[in-house]
């Protein structure tokens, strides 16, 4: 036993392996995390809200490092106003999507309160008739958003504020560092 424990002590004990000129080549797998990339979020990414709160969530987030970060990617005013055009796309797919839930929800509830009302099911039937409603509402409100967000006012002219900002300090940084 003495003899495989004398090979054994002369293997390096961190990963490393000895090469032919004399020193050690450290294994790629402590160095090199092996991983699939994680997905590219730009700015806003919404894994778990539902319905209405999905808009909520995004009228919520901080526009203003977006547009700092566009403003030193480009300074020009036509990269403003194209930066302010990509955000209410991608609310404009939210509201979509969102409304697209809704009309599927309304007609699933539809159907049961037809079956459910056939088979003398009365409290159920008020239920999903207050969830019918509560559906009808929010889409309203989707399409109050939207008005909004056409007119720069409302809830979106928080957005819009928030990355004019973030913009204006962009621009800034960039002549305090050119003429500091």
């Amino acid at each position: 036993m003495g003899l495989f424990n004398w090979f054994k002590a002369n293997q390096p004990q961190n990963g490393a392996t000895p090469s032919s000129n004399g020193s050690a080549e450290i294994a790629e797998d402590i160095f090199i995390e092996k991983r699939d990339p994680q997905e590219n979020t730009t700015f806003y990414n919404n894994s778990e809200a539902r319905g209405i709160d999905s808009i909520y969530t995004f009228l919520q987030v901080d526009f203003e490092p977006k547009g700092y970060n566009d403003a030193l990617v480009n300074p020009d005013q036509s990269n403003k106003a194209d930066g302010i055009h990509l955000i209410k796309t991608h609310l404009n797919i939210i509201m979509d999507k969102e409304i697209n839930y809704y009309d599927k929800l309304i007609k699933d509830l539809d159907c049961h309160i037809r079956t459910r009302g056939d088979a003398g099911l009365v409290d159920l039937v008020e239920e999903l008739r207050t969830q019918k409603d509560k559906a009808e509402t929010d889409i309203q409100k989707i399409h109050e958003i939207e008005l909004q967000m056409k007119n720069n006012s409302g809830l979106f002219e928080k957005v819009i504020l928030s990355y004019e900002q973030g913009f204006k300090r962009g621009l800034a940084a960039i002549s305090k560092s050119k003429f500091q």
